[in-house]
Formats: structure tokens, C-alpha cells, sequence
């Protein structure tokens, strides 16, 4: 029940793959800018991912920085070209589950692998889950108890009779007939 609630919350939210935009096949590299601070990220050339370990580029082509950064997505730059150093499969997704997790979101396993949703919204999916369980135990309570007398003098309405559901609806069908054979006694019978 409570993975339901989750996979109920998931399909609201925005659900983001670990690895986000940047396709797991792709190399990522270390950055390090001209001003010194350090980021990650893949380069996108020609109108494709750049998918050599090693930067070997011309002069005259500029590559736009993907950042690594599916919490974050679109962030892109043209620039010169900085110095790149390869980020391993593995130092990679190490350092993006920290920085999800250090971003709010926390991982979800879903059919279609792990997901990851802020951390926020997955206590509300839980907190349902547990209210929605709460309820379940407390309406089948007094059912396999067998208090059922219990039940309805706590104030449960008993369900109606026949008459008092279908009494209008019958009433309304013998008029209508009633007023039918009425016009046609008058117009066909008393006519001849």
C-alpha cells in the first residue's frame, strides 16, 4: 500500500533519473575554470555529445558545456576551452547521489529503475500511506469484531428499504401512465 502511495506521488512529481540529461554512456569530466573553481559536466560538439575520454579539440570549435547537474537542469555554457581532466563511471555516480541527496531529494526504486523526488514529498506520499492504513484498521475493526449492533447505534444510518429508494421513482412512472391512458382513453376510446 504504502508503494502505491509513493508510485501515486511520483507520477505528480517531476521524476528525475540519477543521471539526468546526460545520457550514463557519456564521459564526464572535471572542470577546473580560469578563475579557478572547479565543476562537472560533458561537452556537447557539433550538434553531439563529445564522446572521446581525452579532449582533443580545433581551435575553432567551441564546445557547450552540459553540466552535470540533473537537479538542476539546463544549465549549458559556450566558453573557451578550460582545462578537463575524465571523471570515472564510478566517481560519477558517487558524487551525483551525494549531490542529490545534498540538493533535497532522496532515491525512490520504481519499475522503471531508481528515481529520485524531493525528500519533501516522499514523507507527504508516507504520511498518506500511513493515514490510509490507519483508516483501512479502523473501519475493518468493528467488522471482524462482530459488533455490528455496535455500529449502528454509534450513529451509521441503516441503509434504506425498497420503498423509501424507489417509492418517488415509482410514484412518478404510475402518474406518467396514468396520465397516458387518461389522453389516450379520451382521444382514441371516447372519440369512436
Amino acid at each position: 500500500m504504502h508503494a502505491l502511495a509513493l508510485y501515486i506521488a511520483a507520477a505528480a512529481l517531476a521524476q528525475v533519473p540519477l543521471y539526468g540529461d546526460i545520457p550514463k554512456d557519456v564521459p564526464t569530466f572535471v572542470i577546473r575554470e580560469s578563475d579557478g573553481s572547479t565543476s562537472y559536466g560533458a561537452l556537447y560538439v557539433d550538434n553531439d555529445w563529445y564522446r572521446s575520454e581525452a579532449v582533443s579539440l580545433g581551435p575553432a570549435q567551441r564546445p557547450t558545456i552540459v553540466y552535470d547537474t540533473p537537479w538542476n537542469p539546463g544549465s549549458k555554457r559556450v566558453m573557451k576551452l578550460p582545462e578537463f581532466s575524465i571523471e570515472t563511471p564510478v566517481l560519477r555516480e558517487g558524487r551525483l547521489k551525494r549531490d542529490w541527496e545534498s540538493a533535497g531529494y532522496a532515491p525512490v526504486s520504481t519499475p522503471q529503475g531508481e528515481l529520485y523526488f524531493p525528500k519533501s514529498e516522499i514523507e507527504l506520499a508516507q504520511r498518506a500511506a500511513e493515514m490510509e492504513s490507519a483508516l483501512l484498521s479502523r473501519d475493518a475493526a468493528p467488522e471482524s469484531s462482530g459488533n455490528a449492533p455496535a455500529a449502528v447505534s454509534q450513529g451509521t444510518p441503516a441503509e434504506p428499504g425498497f420503498l423509501q429508494q424507489w417509492g418517488l421513482h415509482l410514484a412518478l412512472g404510475a402518474a406518467g401512465l396514468a396520465a397516458t391512458a387518461g389522453v389516450f382513453w379520451r382521444l382514441v376510446i371516447k372519440a369512436e
